[in-house]
């Protein structure tokens, strides 16, 4: 009895290129998704402790990106005025229990 071998053909190895190479495409994709989505979404709450962080969470805002900045302390303000870039959306909190801050 004669026994038969299966011999791959090109077909089947340009099919399994074709098949590798579109899971890497979508793999590429999905990841670009997810950057992309990190960015529209923005970050969670910034904390800061100085005049310096204060003002680096300002002006780092992006248009119309909600930011919650958060001071950890009493801030003063010995540089000049603080300016708020027109377009932002930023709310400044307290993490201090007292009513004033």
């Amino acid at each position: 009895m004669v026994k038969q071998v299966r011999v791959r053909s090109h077909k089947s190895r340009k099919d399994l290129l074709l098949t590798a190479s579109i899971m890497v495409i979508v793999l590429l994709a999905s990841s670009l998704i997810v950057f992309t989505w990190f960015l529209i979404a923005g970050k969670g709450p910034i904390h800061v402790k100085s005049e310096t962080e204060l003002r680096k969470a300002v002006n780092t805002t992006r248009i119309n990106k909600p930011v919650n900045i958060i001071l950890d302390g009493d801030i003063y303000l010995t540089e000049g005025t603080l300016i708020i870039p027109r377009g932002t959306d930023i709310t400044l909190s307290s993490n201090s229990t007292e009513e004033f801050f």
